[in-house]
């Protein structure tokens, strides 16, 4: 997760165009903003994006260069049946309590 949330997103965004131009889109989570049980690394890793976000878009400020985040909210993939080694009961349980209004 870490290989992937953090380093990944470092390596792809250092190939950018020093003297280009364009948008450089991360995707973040609410989980980088509010943790929750269970979820500790996800959280931190997510919670790396959101700090990497804000600074690089500092850095490239007078540049034609704009840096966003998106952070959705919980969204059903199957991350939570990874999550969960394949239990389904488990993972569906995640969006049950989440969704049962």
């Amino acid at each position: 997760m870490i290989s992937t949330n953090v380093t990944g997103l470092i390596n792809m965004t250092q190939k950018r165009d020093e003297g280009g131009r364009g948008d450089i889109i991360n995707i973040g989570s609410i989980a980088g903003r509010e943790g929750y049980p269970g979820g500790s690394i996800y959280c931190a890793t997510k919670a790396a994006v959101r700090v990497f976000t804000e600074a690089l878009r500092k850095e490239l400020v007078a540049t034609r260069i704009r840096v966003m985040e998106i952070d959705p909210g919980q969204v059903e993939t199957e991350f939570s049946m990874v999550r969960f080694g394949g239990d389904k009961a488990k993972a569906n349980a995640v969006y049950r309590q989440v969704f049962s209004c």
